[in-house]
């Protein structure tokens, strides 16, 4: 799965809440919505640390990048890693969905250490 700067940028706006400092259009240029099994009221809570694999691997492809970035980002806050880079964010995707399609049962979180 790639994901060009402008791509990683917007999703990590979005993902840091930082999204009305963006365009409207979200981070792939259009408005997007998950399918109606996946919606999710906006005041719903969810936790980000049962994500298993299967389950961000099974998304649609903008839905797991948006996913992983919000992982991505919950983990780099844990570390307090507060320099990042898009090809260290692609990477670190990268290796998780590989991670992700060889152990669907971990916890996707688990496979970002």
């Amino acid at each position: 799965m790639m994901f060009t700067k402008q791509i990683l940028i917007g999703m990590s706006l979005t993902a840091l809440g930082l999204v009305g400092c963006t365009s409207t259009t979200g981070a792939y240029g259009t408005q997007e919505s998950m399918s109606a099994a996946q919606t999710v009221n906006a005041d719903e809570m969810f936790d980000i640390t049962k994500l298993t694999c299967w389950e961000l691997s099974t998304l649609p492809e903008a839905d797991a990048g948006y996913a992983a970035i919000l992982v991505y980002g919950y983990r780099a806050g844990q570390s307090v890693q507060n320099e990042q880079s898009a090809t260290r964010i692609e990477g670190a995707i990268a290796n998780v969905m590989e991670t992700c399609a060889t152990h669907p049962n971990m916890m996707a979180i688990q496979a970002f250490k």
